[in-house]
């Protein structure tokens, strides 16, 4: 793995840990427009359908996210 490659991949784990440590402290709102933000990242058509579906989740106030948001 070149220079670019591993600083690429640094960067984003570090870049998820910070977004997973905000989110336990975000309302509702905001996650779901972060959802609408993090549907533009993929290319892949299949990972923005699974976004959709978090963001229906958060819409819906689905009970699982209660537990997530505890741990």
């Amino acid at each position: 793995m070149d220079f670019y490659q591993r600083a690429k991949r640094y960067s984003i784990e570090k870049f998820a840990a910070s977004l997973l440590s905000l989110l336990t402290n975000a309302s509702e709102e905001n996650l779901i427009r972060l959802t609408y933000l993090a549907e533009k990242i993929p290319q892949k058509e299949s990972y923005r359908e699974k976004i959709q579906w978090i963001r229906t989740l958060f819409q819906t106030d689905h009970p699982g996210l209660a537990i997530a948001r505890e741990s």
